[in-house]
């Protein structure tokens, strides 16, 4: 599993190459990918993609369990989304 986290034109890089971090997710066997430096456009679809989806589908929401939240984001992805592509 890929994980992408921060930005380094943001200055949120730091945090993600810490240890503890780093060993959080080889336990969770995970695949760290940083943005490369001087690339705006590196993250830009998938934070598109997030914008969208908390504009459209989770601003308003308020989740009891963390399967209803998957189950909206799962319709929104698979019904929605995809069907814009």
């Amino acid at each position: 599993m890929l994980a992408r986290f921060g930005s380094a034109a943001r200055g949120e890089a730091n945090q993600y190459a810490s240890g503890l971090f780093r060993q959080k997710l080889i336990d969770m066997e995970m695949l760290q990918s940083m943005l490369r430096r001087g690339n705006c456009y590196d993250n830009a679809p998938m934070e598109s993609f997030f914008a969208s989806l908390k504009t459209e589908r989770l601003e308003q929401e308020h989740f009891v369990t963390r399967d209803a939240a998957r189950a909206t984001i799962f319709e929104y992805v698979e019904m929605f989304y995809i069907t814009l592509g």
